[in-house]
Protein backbone atom coordinates (compact mmCIF):
# COMPACT_ATOMS: atom_id res chain seq x y z
CA UNK A 1 0.00 0.00 0.00
CA UNK A 2 0.90 3.72 -0.04
CA UNK A 3 2.59 5.25 2.59
CA UNK A 4 -0.51 7.72 3.04
CA UNK A 5 -2.65 5.35 5.09
CA UNK A 6 -5.65 3.34 4.21
CA UNK A 7 -7.99 6.73 5.86
CA UNK A 8 -6.30 9.19 4.08
CA UNK A 9 -7.22 7.30 0.50
CA UNK A 10 -10.41 7.13 0.96
CA UNK A 11 -10.63 10.87 2.25
CA UNK A 12 -8.75 12.15 -0.91
CA UNK A 13 -10.72 9.84 -3.31
CA UNK A 14 -14.29 10.91 -1.53
CA UNK A 15 -12.97 14.77 -2.11
CA UNK A 16 -11.59 13.86 -5.46
CA UNK A 17 -15.21 12.66 -5.83
CA UNK A 18 -16.72 15.32 -4.38
CA UNK A 19 -14.73 17.51 -6.87
CA UNK A 20 -15.80 16.61 -9.76
CA UNK A 21 -19.52 15.48 -9.40
CA UNK A 22 -19.65 19.42 -8.44
CA UNK A 23 -17.38 20.92 -11.93
CA UNK A 24 -19.91 17.87 -13.75
CA UNK A 25 -22.94 19.72 -12.55
CA UNK A 26 -21.51 23.02 -13.15
CA UNK A 27 -20.49 22.28 -16.57
CA UNK A 28 -24.14 20.75 -17.12
CA UNK A 29 -25.69 23.87 -15.69
CA UNK A 30 -23.58 26.21 -18.44
CA UNK A 31 -24.24 24.08 -21.37
CA UNK A 32 -27.94 24.26 -20.52
CA UNK A 33 -28.05 28.02 -20.54
CA UNK A 34 -25.63 28.09 -23.63
CA UNK A 35 -28.24 26.02 -25.83
CA UNK A 36 -31.04 28.41 -24.31
CA UNK A 37 -29.09 31.21 -25.62
CA UNK A 38 -28.38 30.22 -28.46
CA UNK A 39 -32.23 29.08 -29.05
CA UNK A 40 -32.96 32.81 -28.14
CA UNK A 41 -30.42 34.10 -30.59
CA UNK A 42 -31.36 31.87 -33.31
CA UNK A 43 -35.07 33.22 -32.28
CA UNK A 44 -34.11 36.62 -33.31
CA UNK A 45 -32.78 36.17 -36.31
CA UNK A 46 -35.74 34.22 -37.81
CA UNK A 47 -37.50 38.02 -38.84
CA UNK A 48 -34.46 38.86 -41.22
CA UNK A 49 -34.20 35.06 -42.50
CA UNK A 50 -37.54 35.60 -44.07
CA UNK A 51 -36.64 39.18 -44.81
CA UNK A 52 -33.83 37.25 -46.90
CA UNK A 53 -36.00 34.78 -48.58
CA UNK A 54 -38.50 37.32 -49.79
CA UNK A 55 -35.29 39.53 -51.51
CA UNK A 56 -34.05 36.65 -52.93
CA UNK A 57 -37.48 35.59 -54.19
CA UNK A 58 -38.31 39.30 -56.04
CA UNK A 59 -34.73 38.88 -57.45
CA UNK A 60 -34.82 35.41 -58.57
CA UNK A 61 -38.34 35.43 -59.93
CA UNK A 62 -37.96 38.91 -61.04
CA UNK A 63 -38.74 38.45 -65.09
CA UNK A 64 -37.36 41.83 -65.88
CA UNK A 65 -34.53 44.06 -64.71
CA UNK A 66 -34.00 44.09 -60.46
CA UNK A 67 -31.86 47.12 -59.33
CA UNK A 68 -28.25 46.76 -58.05
CA UNK A 69 -29.55 48.02 -54.59
CA UNK A 70 -31.77 45.56 -54.44
CA UNK A 71 -28.96 42.49 -55.11
CA UNK A 72 -26.17 44.41 -52.29
CA UNK A 73 -29.12 44.97 -49.81
CA UNK A 74 -29.65 40.73 -50.16
CA UNK A 75 -26.44 40.20 -49.94
CA UNK A 76 -25.74 42.60 -47.74
CA UNK A 77 -28.23 40.81 -45.45
CA UNK A 78 -27.01 37.76 -46.05
CA UNK A 79 -23.43 38.20 -45.45
CA UNK A 80 -24.82 39.46 -41.90
CA UNK A 81 -27.24 36.64 -41.21
CA UNK A 82 -24.38 34.13 -41.98
CA UNK A 83 -22.06 35.99 -39.40
CA UNK A 84 -24.57 35.50 -36.77
CA UNK A 85 -25.12 31.74 -37.53
CA UNK A 86 -21.05 31.14 -37.50
CA UNK A 87 -21.45 33.23 -33.76
CA UNK A 88 -23.60 31.17 -32.49
CA UNK A 89 -22.04 27.69 -34.21
CA UNK A 90 -18.93 29.00 -32.54
CA UNK A 91 -20.42 29.51 -28.73
CA UNK A 92 -22.13 26.14 -28.81
CA UNK A 93 -18.90 24.35 -30.15
CA UNK A 94 -16.06 26.03 -28.23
Amino acid sequence: MSERGRDQIKKDLTELKTHLLQSKDELLVQMNLAKMEAKDELAKLEKPWHEFLAKVKDIIEDAGEFTEDAVESAEKLGHNLKDKYQEIKEKITN
